[in-house]
């Protein structure tokens, strides 16, 4: 891609020891590269001064941002984290799970609060990885006194089509190249996920670059 979309690594927060720095950009992630691309050409939707200003805090960037780092952003996330069911086969990756629960608690929950649902979708393609999501955002109600406005839609992939937000936050519970990725490898189907991000799309996984 002439203007690619940037990358964070960052070790598990489970260890206690996240961190995440930008690398150089033009890595490529050769299944997804087409379809980013085209998605970062056809959105349009105006990215606010405050907006950039969380997602810098939130990704590690600094100074002034091209079009492609505003829009799209990915979240590398090393080391083999699945778990995966013996009886259904569903896949689920805590370190993916607790990274993006720090995102959605810290910076996303201060930037948009009570317009959570309003602005932001997570999908996430394993049923066993939706349940994870489904307890912690249960647990926030319950705990914490959240509301429904307060949390992200969540969804899978079939039930994601059709509906839109301005952020878009792909969990893929995968961790490494050759990974089954349920379905969102179908060139039919991911380009529709993307189109359901209406100003910017981060995604959360492993190393993909060849995906």
């Amino acid at each position: 891609m002439a203007d690619a979309c940037a990358s964070s690594i960052a070790k598990s927060p489970a260890s206690g020891n996240a961190k995440t720095s930008t690398i150089a950009e033009g890595n490529e992630r050769l299944h997804f590269e087409s379809i980013i691309d085209k998605w970062i050409t056809h959105t349009s939707t105006d990215i606010s001064d405050s907006f950039i200003a969380m997602m810098k805090a939130a990704t590690g960037k600094t100074g002034e941002l091209t079009e492609a780092q505003k829009r799209m952003h990915w979240f590398e996330i090393r080391g083999d984290n699945i778990m995966t069911s013996s009886e259904t086969g569903s896949k689920a990756n805590w370190a993916h799970y607790l990274y993006a629960m720090n995102l959605i608690k810290g910076h996303l929950h201060k930037h948009y609060g009570a317009t959570m649902s309003e602005q932001v979708m997570l999908i996430t393609p394993y049923a066993r990885h939706k349940q994870l999501y489904q307890a912690a955002f249960q647990a926030l109600r319950d705990q914490q006194g959240w509301t429904e406005a307060e949390l992200p839609i969540l969804a899978d992939v079939a039930s994601s089509i059709g509906h839109h937000r301005n952020i878009l936050l792909i969990d893929l519970v995968v961790s490494k190249s050759g990974s089954d990725l349920d379905g969102m490898k179908d060139d039919r189907r991911l380009p529709v996920v993307f189109t359901c991000a209406k100003m910017s799309c981060w995604v959360i996984a492993g190393d993909l670059q060849h995906a």
